[in-house]
């Protein structure tokens, strides 16, 4: 009972383990699967591209308006630099290159019949951009007229505003100058045609930047949101869970006390369930035991006890009797023997089967033929070998009914039937002794193997039948469902 009691509260312990194992492995995950979810929006929808597209894409159909008011129709040959719209142009380009850091190159340029295209105004200053001391060609301000040498699918955007459509290309496009997400809109002549293009474009370098600052934004905001709603949920689930266990813990301790009024009522998560009702099976059955014990001790052995103590009164008053009483003495202390063995056999069926539950059956019934001088017969279709996790309970309601064929049937021979069918287990003891009235039986206050048994059965929902009448003997028959 004590070491029950101590596996219980053992039994807490490692739940609270196994309940922090699970609280840092749910947090850990719930992280993950948040910066998952941001990460894969952020790379495979293409926000940061598409939102750099789009600024570029505005930058561009709002500058144009401004650009085509200064007369850019007037810029075509080379000489035009001298013009007051080109170095006006010069300086708008410069401002809006100031306003949007993260455009690398505004410029505006026309696309010939033949599909190739020449710049018109560069506001990029003659510069080193790439730091290693020189000027290169690609560092150059490209002058009015000159060709953007390369094929028209790197830049269809620029076609497309040609056409009269600004838009914008979101896949990388390299270049002699770099790599690049480009967009471009339509400058319109005074005759309302689309004369040239403004285009503008935005270096790799800013993309991978802000797409590690949005990562950062995402994965920061994830780890704020898996704290928050890891504590929460931490903080419902060990009351979910601790509930329970504290109730199994106060219960386990009233049980050492002695008081076994208490029930656990499920109130936890459905996982804690197996273990409630183990813990309320074992409250039971070491309620059902105790009682038990006590009704043997007071109804069977005191008695005897008290009747052989009578007996040797007796004998010690009339000492000449002692011949002929003493054997009536020896009777009771022999009686009293056998109902403590009958105790301890209840109290510890684990070790009656320990070389299997068919050969401790077998070799309880040939006990009590032994004991009464009856026959009988023993018949099964299991194996010797045959376990069952219901055995320990199996065995003391097969003890019960042997022990009042012993000690109260008056039979010659009895017979036990226990056999494997497609309903489960099923086990028929019967006998050939005086019998009695079971209804009348299962009333009286003495008859407590028979109420042990349907005890039993009843706590494992098992089903028992007793059959008997005066005269005709006693058959009981056990029904163990397969589940």
């Amino acid at each position: 009972m004590t070491n029950a009691i101590a596996r219980i509260l053992r039994y807490k312990e490692q739940i609270g383990l196994k309940f922090r194992i699970v609280l840092f492995a749910t947090l850990a995950l719930w992280t993950v699967f948040l910066a998952g979810i941001g990460s894969w929006a952020l790379f495979t929808n293409g926000l940061v591209k598409k939102q750099l597209g789009n600024k570029a894409l505005a930058v561009v159909n709002t500058a144009s308006i401004h650009i085509e008011r200064l007369g850019h129709h007037k810029i075509k040959n080379p000489s035009d630099t001298a013009l007051p719209e080109y170095k006006n142009i010069i300086e708008i380009l410069h401002r809006l290159g100031a306003r949007t850091p993260f455009v690398r190159y505004i410029y505006t340029a026309r696309i010939a019949k033949d599909n190739r295209m020449y710049f018109i105004v560069d506001p990029e200053e003659n510069r080193d951009i790439d730091g290693d001391g020189k000027i290169s060609p690609e560092e150059m301000r490209q002058p009015i007229g000159s060709l953007y040498d390369e094929p028209p699918e790197k830049y269809a955007e620029c076609m497309s505003a040609m056409g009269g459509h600004a838009a914008v290309n979101l896949n990388f496009v390299r270049d002699k100058w770099g790599e690049w997400i480009s967009a471009a809109a339509p400058l319109h002549g005074p005759d309302g045609k689309v004369e040239a293009i403004l285009a503008a474009d935005v270096a790799v370098g800013e993309f991978t930047a802000q797409r590690k600052q949005a990562t950062r934004l995402i994965l920061s905001a994830s780890f704020a949101a898996a704290g928050v709603g890891g504590f929460l949920f931490a903080l419902a689930l060990a009351v979910f869970v601790t509930r329970p266990l504290k109730e199994m813990e106060l219960t386990a301790r009233r049980i050492a006390e002695g008081n076994y009024s208490r029930e656990i009522k499920m109130t936890g998560p459905a996982e804690l369930g197996i273990l409630v009702k183990s813990f309320n099976n074992m409250r039971n059955k070491v309620f059902t035991d105790r009682e038990r014990i006590a009704r043997d001790l007071h109804d069977g052995l005191i008695q005897i006890i008290r009747a052989a103590i009578f007996q040797a009164e007796y004998i010690a008053k009339k000492p000449d009797s002692c011949h002929e009483e003493l054997p009536k003495l020896k009777k009771y202390l022999d009686t009293a023997i056998e109902e403590i063995r009958k105790i301890i056999l209840e109290l510890t069926p684990a070790k009656l089967i320990e070389k299997g539950l068919i050969p401790a059956m077998r070799h309880y019934a040939q006990k009590v033929k032994e004991g009464g001088g009856m026959d009988y017969a023993f018949e099964t279709n299991l194996p010797d070998d045959f376990s069952s996790p219901v055995e320990e309970e199996l065995i003391k309601i097969y003890l019960e009914a042997l022990n009042n064929i012993k000690f109260n049937s008056a039979a010659s021979k009895f017979k036990v039937d226990f056999n494997r069918a497609r309903s489960g287990l099923t086990l028929n003891i019967s006998d050939n002794g005086k019998g009695f009235d079971v209804d009348t039986a299962l009333k009286r206050l003495d008859k407590y193997g028979i109420k042990n048994m349907t005890s039993r059965a009843e706590a494992n929902n098992w089903k028992l039948i007793i059959t008997s009448a005066e005269g005709e003997g006693t058959s009981i028959f056990l029904e163990i469902p397969a589940n």
